[in-house]
């Protein structure tokens, strides 16, 4: 280690300069030294001030707070990062479980389904079981009667043994049903359950900016001033935050125009909370294609709170309050609004404007009228929007006849047509008004009462035995006038051909319902009056016509107009 010897000392910093003439130690700002013996340096003692004092211990006190502070944060890491962990471990058990009642109802759909087909295939097997076994016994009747008809046996008893066993087999026919083949699952509530995992689990967190504030009580100790004052800051708010409008519309309930737009942040994180302060300006004006910019005029302006608009799925919904005129053409934009929570710190700014959107007040209600036809007379209706008719087909029908001056007679029926199409119960009748649409109305004669016919001989043949007339024991009066349950013809007009059904159980068994379908059928190709005629020429009057004319099996008609 190196010893200096020192021959003279700064008397001001106390800089000394050693025996090979080296300058050390001292203040470099001590310029020029003053040199004295060695010794003669005596350093003053300096006090500070109060203030000073006072400052000092300030940011010692500030040092302090900032450690607590610092050391509250690291904690805080750690208590998050545990949270997390939980929070992982909770989603994956959860969705486990959800994922194995998921197979759980899997396999009971696949065994209600098996067992279902496996019902019904086995009933199907058996009755064509059923069926082979009768066409086995069947065949073997029919062997043994041809057996007997090249046997020398008896006329009488030939016969007796050829009609008892063909009635056995016929009094043996399996009464059977066919097993509906539908098996097919449908899953209406497909979209109810991908809402409901959509909403499976919520995140429960609070907003970042509502934590409680770091306290630094050393810039707020009494006498302090701040060291220097704080011009109040202007964001930028487009560099934050912009608003993008969605749609409008205009609400029927509240006769207000519904508003939703999406608040899209940016990357930058912004010093003070925005959305927590953020407010919407909308701007509204009247639509005129040829105004200037400039020339703009506002028909209404408002600021909302954005935390007073509603929030659904992303974006937010508001209303603007004020009820406009109706049939009134607005054009409207909006813009976001930072309303400063601390004047001290930061001044209220706006945002860029979105684009314009328009909306078209519905004007007033007005009523409808409707062109109606009949017999080549027409007539029009006016009925007003909201008229019950509207919604009432047989209230709609007598207005029609109202302006008419007709009345239904007894057994008389109103068929209405329109796009040669029949209207019913179930059509919008508010869409059918003139100019696009002319009603055609049809006044349908009631059946007349059928003639005497002679009685043919097929007619006055001995009714056959419970062996002659089928599975279902002998016909009764029921089973000569026709099928019991529906009739299907083919029906000829202008050389093209309809197939007309109609329905017992839906009361169609009319010559009242057979006109209006045929009409139907034919699409308007039929007006006025027209005859139908069976497969002999008969021209049908009655509905006895028709069952007699299906009876013998033509199932036919011919239409003549």
């Amino acid at each position: 280690m190196s010893t200096f010897t020192y021959v003279a000392e700064c008397t001001k910093c106390g800089a000394k300069i050693t025996t090979t003439g080296i300058t050390v130690e001292g203040a470099s700002s001590c310029e020029p030294h003053k040199f004295g013996a060695v010794g003669s340096y005596k350093p003053s003692i300096v006090y500070p001030t109060d203030p000073e004092n006072a400052w000092l211990r300030t940011i010692d006190q500030n040092k302090k707070e900032n450690e607590a502070h610092y050391a509250q944060f690291d904690e805080d890491c750690d208590e998050i990062t545990k949270f997390k962990k939980t929070a992982h471990s909770e989603i994956a058990s959860m969705i486990k479980l959800l994922r194995e009642r998921l197979d759980d109802r899997q396999d009971a759909l696949e065994r209600e389904l098996d067992d279902a087909f496996d019902e019904r295939i086995g009933m199907m097997r058996d009755n064509m079981k059923a069926l082979t076994d009768h066409k086995q016994k069947n065949e073997e009747t029919k062997d043994e009667a041809e057996d007997l008809l090249r046997s020398d046996t008896a006329v009488e008893e030939r016969e007796k043994k050829i009609v008892s066993g063909c009635e056995n087999v016929i009094n043996s026919t399996p009464e059977l049903r066919y097993i509906p083949t539908e098996l097919r699952y449908t899953f209406e509530s497909l979209e109810r359950i991908e809402r409901m995992i959509e909403g499976f689990g919520t995140l429960h967190t609070k907003k970042t900016g509502s934590g409680k504030k770091c306290v630094f009580d050393s810039v707020r100790m009494p006498g302090m001033s701040r060291v220097a004052s704080i011009t109040p800051q202007k964001l930028e708010l487009d560099k934050y935050v912009t608003l993008n409008l969605r749609s409008s519309v205009f609400d029927d309930e509240t006769q207000r125009v519904k508003v939703s737009f999406k608040v899209i942040t940016k990357g930058e994180e912004p010093p003070v909370d925005i959305k927590e302060n953020l407010s919407i300006h909308i701007f509204v004006t009247e639509e005129a294609h040829d105004a200037k910019e400039n020339d703009v005029v506002a028909i209404h302006e408002e600021t909302v709170r954005l935390q007073d608009c509603t929030e659904s799925r992303n974006r937010y919904e508001m209303f603007i309050n004020k009820e406009f005129q109706p049939g009134l053409a607005i054009v409207y934009k909006i813009r976001p609004v930072f309303v400063t929570p601390d004047d001290s710190r930061y001044e209220n700014s706006e945002g860029k404007w979105s684009r314009e959107a328009n909306v078209e007040i519905p004007a007033d209600e007005t009523d409808l009228e409707f062109k109606f036809s009949l017999n080549g007379q027409e007539k029009t209706l006016t009925i007003p929007e909201d008229d019950s008719s509207l919604k009432n087909f047989e209230s709609f029908q007598k207005k029609m006849l109202r302006a008419f001056g007709r009345k239904l007679q007894n057994g008389e029926q109103l068929l209405l047509l329109a796009d040669d199409k029949p209207l019913n119960t179930d059509s919008t009748l508010s869409k059918y008004v003139q100019p696009n649409y002319v009603i055609t109305a049809m006044i349908t004669q009631p059946a007349k009462a059928a003639s005497p016919k002679a009685v043919s001989p097929k007619a006055a043949s001995p009714k056959p035995s419970n062996a002659e007339g089928g599975a279902e024991g002998g016909g009764g009066d029921d089973e000569k006038k026709g099928p019991k349950k529906k009739i299907s013809m083919l029906a000829h007009f202008g050389g093209k051909k309809k197939r007309v059904l109609l329905k017992k159980k839906e009361n169609e068994f009319t010559m009242e319902a057979l006109r209006a379908q045929t009409i139907a059928k034919f699409q308007g190709a039929l007006k006025g009056d027209f005859q139908m005629k069976g497969h002999n020429g008969q021209i049908l009057t009655s509905w006895e016509d028709v069952y007699a004319i299906y009876d013998e099996k033509a199932k036919e008609l011919t239409i003549t107009q």
